[in-house]
C-alpha cells in the first residue's frame, strides 16, 4: 500500500512548512481520533534553499507548542526531484517556490500555492504568498501561524479525500 503523500515547500524549511507540516499532522490527528478512520496520508516538509537538518526557527517552534502542536524535532530538507516526484500534491507557501519546483522539474504537475490551491473564488487580493517571518518576531509568527491554519482548515477536506480516494483505488 502506498500512503497518499503531502509536501509543503517554503524557502528554507525552518518557518512556515514546518508549521504547515505540524497543522496538517495535528489535523489528521484530530480527524482519526473523532471519525475512528484510518487516513492513508504522510506529510513532510523541504525548502527551496534549505540547510539540510537544522532545526526549525525558535519562534515557529513557541508559536506551535502554543497551538499544541510540537516541532522541535524537526529538521531542514532540501527539495530535490526525487522526493518531489514521490510526493501526490505539493504545496507552497509563496508562488516562488511553485516556480522553482516548476523551472527545476517541469513534468510536475500537482503544485500548487496553498492559499490558491482548491479555491473556487479569486483570492480578494491576488495575492498568493504567505509572509516569510524569518526575523521577524513572535507576533508575526504568531500571525502567519494563524494564516497557514486557516488555509490548511480550508483545503483538509480536499486533502484528505484525495488520500482516501488514492487508497480506494489501489486496494481495489
Amino acid at each position: 500500500m502506498s500512503n497518499f503523500i503531502l509536501m509543503f515547500v517554503c524557502t528554507g524549511n525552518i518557518c512556515r512548512s514546518p508549521m504547515a507540516e505540524g497543522i496538517m499532522n495535528d489535523l489528521i490527528l484530530n480527524y482519526v481520533d473523532s471519525k475512528k478512520q484510518f487516513m492513508p496520508i504522510e506529510i513532510f516538509s523541504t525548502g527551496t534553499h534549505a540547510v539540510r537538518g537544522h532545526s526549525a526557527s525558535r519562534f515557529a517552534i513557541e508559536v506551535s507548542e502554543q497551538h499544541g502542536i510540537n516541532i522541535s524535532f524537526h529538521r531542514g530538507k532540501q527539495i530535490t526531484q526525487e522526493i518531489s516526484e514521490a510526493a501526490d500534491l505539493i504545496l507552497t507557501l509563496e508562488t516562488s517556490h511553485k516556480d522553482y519546483i516548476k523551472r527545476h522539474w517541469p513534468h510536475i504537475d500537482y503544485v500548487y500555492e496553498l492559499k490558491g490551491f482548491d479555491r473556487k473564488d479569486e483570492h480578494p487580493e491576488g495575492i498568493l504568498d504567505i509572509t516569510d517571518p524569518i526575523g521577524m518576531d513572535y507576533d508575526v509568527y504568531s500571525a502567519v501561524f494563524k494564516e497557514i491554519k486557516s488555509e490548511i482548515e480550508r483545503v483538509s477536506q480536499t486533502v484528505f479525500s484525495l488520500a482516501l480516494e488514492k487508497y480506494r483505488n489501489i486496494s481495489n
